[in-house]
């Protein structure tokens, strides 16, 4: 056998084996997406064709799908993802059917018509419902909606980048603003945004492209204009600001509104109760939007970093000036409260419990490894996107992503290759390998 028959037989060796690990990939995809009520079957399994249908080429050994001139992998620690990110400038309202998608959808929000936004998105959660409404009530129209767009990471889906100016009733001036949506179609074949669960490689997507530069950009000068628009109407300047605690307390007075009727309705049972010490609960929060967190609660403090759609924090404290401090990396900082939502809570008991664990067995780990002691104050600067997970083992479960130039927290660097941090208020890991 020759040289190039030799490298052609390997070739396909290779490529047999990459098949095997994307079907196994796609899925585990297409379990997940059937176990989550807001995705159908019908809408899995297409994700599943098309993820398989990009190395169908592949198959037979000739053409291994690989990146395309100016196009990178969207990857993290261990993973690689099978869909080619495009590095290709925003087009700003290129596509009639999206414009119109995101033009009908602000009508709707400015309205409060739930029955029109329930049509357009895959899932709204009730919480989100009421603040709608409660909001439409501050909101007299969105003159300007302009949609920017990316190709997505799925046939015939786009990430959409939406400029819009809200009016408000009673003043003249238009607020800025900016919101991503990620589009794809119903099975109506209908364009809709999808607020789902989905695959880890389509969420590195959607980081990677939200992390380009231009991108960026176009979230920075509509936070310029914002500010511009508060600087130029002192009352307008206060009703941003109080706007979001207001309604923040108006969805939970109506979801305990809710609660008190389902109780009240019920057949009441007398049940002997042993008085219990109430435990304080910290919420945890999620960054509804890419956003900037600040080194205190104004706009022009310094910039610590950004938030991506997604991300967790724990809630240190809710202002009501339209800030909320978080725990960041260890520290106190700060993120405007219109940018982040409720996901869940957590009492201090619960809290200690599970970081004694976590620090009980690492730290038995790292004395039968001979690890140094821990470096307290110590920190990490993160080299290429990696993930943040909750043991040290890369099928421990991932609580984030973070990426190159951010600061981590060292708690201690171990002997078998990863790196125990403080994270968001939790003991967490990342690999040693990705941060100096």
């Amino acid at each position: 056998m020759n040289s190039s028959e030799e490298q052609f037989t390997k070739l396909k060796e290779n490529v047999k084996t990459l098949m095997e690990k994307v079907k196994k990939r796609a899925g585990q995809l297409l379990e997940l997406m059937a176990a989550n009520k807001k995705i159908s079957i019908p809408s899995a399994a297409a994700v599943l064709i098309i993820i398989l249908a990009i190395f169908a080429a592949g198959g037979n050994g000739k053409n291994v799908a690989m990146p395309a001139e100016g196009e990178t992998q969207a990857q993290t620690e261990g993973i690689g993802s099978v869909i080619p990110v495009p590095d290709v400038p925003l087009e700003e309202n290129a596509y009639p059917e999206i414009n119109d998608l995101m033009h009908c959808y602000f009508a709707a929000l400015a309205d409060g018509d739930l029955e029109t936004i329930l049509s357009l998105k895959s899932y709204t959660s009730e919480e989100e419902q009421i603040r709608i409404q409660k909001k439409s009530e501050y909101i007299e129209s969105y003159p300007q909606v302009d949609c920017y767009t990316k190709i997505g990471p799925m046939e015939d889906s786009y990430l959409v980048y939406v400029y819009y100016e809200a009016l408000f009733y009673g003043y003249s001036v238009q607020v800025p603003g900016i919101s991503s949506y990620f589009i794809c179609r119903n099975e109506e074949g209908n364009y809709w945004i999808f607020d789902g669960a989905v695959d880890e490689n389509v969420e590195n997507y959607i980081a990677e492209i939200s992390a380009q530069e231009d991108v960026r950009d176009l979230f920075n000068r509509a936070d310029v204009k914002y500010v511009e628009a508060k600087e130029s109407d002192e009352t307008l300047s206060a009703l941003l600001e109080e706007l979001p605690q207001k309604l923040k307390t108006a969805v939970a007075e109506e979801l305990a509104a809710k609660v008190t009727e389902t109780e009240a309705s019920e057949p009441e049972t007398e049940i002997e109760t042993e008085e219990v010490q109430e435990t304080p609960v910290t919420q945890i929060v999620a960054a509804n939007d890419v956003v900037n967190i600040r080194s205190s609660d104004s706009e022009t403090a310094d910039k610590l970093g950004k938030a991506e759609v997604g991300q967790q924090f724990t809630l240190l404290e809710n202002r009501g000036n339209g800030w909320s401090k978080i725990d960041f990396n260890g520290r106190e900082a700060f993120i405007k409260t219109e940018f982040l939502t409720v996901v869940g809570a957590q009492t201090a008991d619960e809290n200690d419990a599970e970081n004694a664990g976590q620090e009980d067995e690492a730290g038995q780990a790292g004395q039968n490894a001979g690890e140094p002691s821990d470096p307290s104050g110590k920190t990490v600067r993160v080299k290429e996107s990696v993930n943040i997970r909750k043991s040290a083992s890369e099928n421990g479960e991932r609580i984030a992503t973070v990426y190159q130039g951010e600061v981590l927290q060292v708690i201690m660097k171990q002997a078998d290759g990863w790196t125990k941090i403080k994270y968001n208020g939790q003991t967490a890991y990342v690999k040693s390998e990705y941060v100096e």
